[in-house]
C-alpha cells in the first residue's frame, strides 16, 4: 500500500479520497453529516527490520559490487554471489545453534568472497583506466564505495 501511495503521490491520494467520498454520497452509503467529523486510524504495521550484522553487510557489499560492476560493463572473473548467499544462510544457522566458531568461519568466508571480487574490480578498473582516460571519473566513486564496504570493521 505504501508503494502505491508513493507512486500516485499526494495529489493522487487526495483525488482518490475525493472520488471515494463522492461515490459514497451518490450511492447513499454515507450522508453529508457523517463528513463533519473525521476519525483517522494511524495504526502502522511494524516492519521486520534486521540489525546490520557483519555477515549481512559483507553479503550486501558483494551484491552491490557485483551489480555495479555489471552495470559498468566490467566482466568479472567470478562473482561468488551464489556461494556467498549459501555461506550467509549457513552463518545464520550456526549462530542460531550457538556454534559460534563455525559461524565465524562462514563470516570469514563472506569477507574472503567480497575481497576477491573487490580486488578483481580494482584490477579491471585499473586496466580500463590505462586504455580510456574518460573511464576514471565515472568509476572512481564506485571503487571508493567498494573499498568502504570491504574495509568496514565491526
Amino acid at each position: 500500500m505504501t508503494r502505491f501511495r508513493q507512486r500516485i503521490g499526494e495529489r493522487g491520494c487526495e483525488w482518490l479520497l475525493q472520488l471515494t467520498i463522492e461515490v459514497g454520497l451518490a450511492t447513499k452509503t454515507i450522508q453529508a453529516n457523517h463528513l463533519r467529523q473525521v476519525s483517522l486510524d494511524t495504526t502502522v504495521q511494524p516492519k521486520a527490520v534486521a540489525f546490520p550484522t557483519d555477515a549481512g553487510l559483507y553479503l550486501k557489499g558483494l551484491r552491490t559490487v557485483d551489480r555495479k560492476a555489471k552495470r559498468a560493463g566490467l566482466v568479472l572473473r567470478q562473482s561468488d554471489t551464489r556461494l556467498a548467499a549459501q555461506a550467509f544462510l549457513q552463518h545464520g544457522r550456526y549462530a542460531k545453534a550457538k556454534q559460534m566458531k563455525r559461524a565465524r568461519r562462514m563470516q570469514k568466508k563472506l569477507k574472503v568472497y567480497l575481497g576477491r571480487v573487490f580486488r578483481d574490480v580494482q584490477r579491471k578498473v585499473a586496466a580500463v583506466h590505462t586504455h580510456h582516460e574518460a573511464f576514471q571519473p565515472v568509476h572512481g566513486e564506485f571503487l571508493i564505495a567498494t573499498a568502504r564496504a570491504f574495509l568496514r570493521e565491526a
